[in-house]
């Protein structure tokens, strides 16, 4: 599968020209399992169609396998510190507030606008059946007032929505 200008097709139909297969070799290295957007038995057909880059695939690879040999740097002894005081770090970069720290209590870890917003559409529908269900000319002495009519009102007008 290619594109009309002669670049190779990925599996999800993105064209890769020689010069990106060249950099992407560069910077993830010779193992195809690791090169983003492109599927390891694909790579086979896109070293086919390019295959210049042979010479750059064998170098990597020579590049992998030195890499490979070397051992594996120690974390700083500092890092584990630095990792507990972070969620301290984040929270003196954004003072939340009155309203944060109460939302933070009563929906924690979620944008203000989503409470806010639940909250407002529970109202609108609160005073949608309110108006809907109520009847102003019934009297109170006359039992209870069926609310069918509106109740089906109500559920179509929810429907259509």
């Amino acid at each position: 599968m290619s594109d009309d200008k002669g670049g190779k097709m990925t599996p999800n139909d993105d064209p890769i020209s020689e010069t990106r297969l060249r950099e992407i070799i560069a910077a993830y290295g010779a193992d195809p399992v690791r090169w983003p957007g492109i599927a390891a038995d694909h790579a086979d057909d896109l070293l086919r169609q390019y295959p210049r880059l042979r010479a750059t695939l064998s170098e990597a690879q020579d590049l992998d396998a030195a890499l490979d040999q070397l051992p594996a740097p120690e974390p700083s002894r500092a890092l584990p510190a630095r990792i507990r005081n972070l969620p301290r770090a984040m929270d003196k970069r954004r003072s939340p507030g009155l309203m944060g720290s109460l939302m933070s209590v009563v929906w924690p870890a979620v944008p203000l606008r989503v409470p806010v917003s639940v909250f407002g559409i529970a109202a609108a529908l609160g005073l949608m059946v309110g108006v809907l269900t109520s009847n102003p000319s019934s009297d109170l002495s006359e039992g209870p007032v069926l609310l069918g009519d509106n109740l089906v009102s109500l559920v179509l007008m929810i429907g259509d929505m």
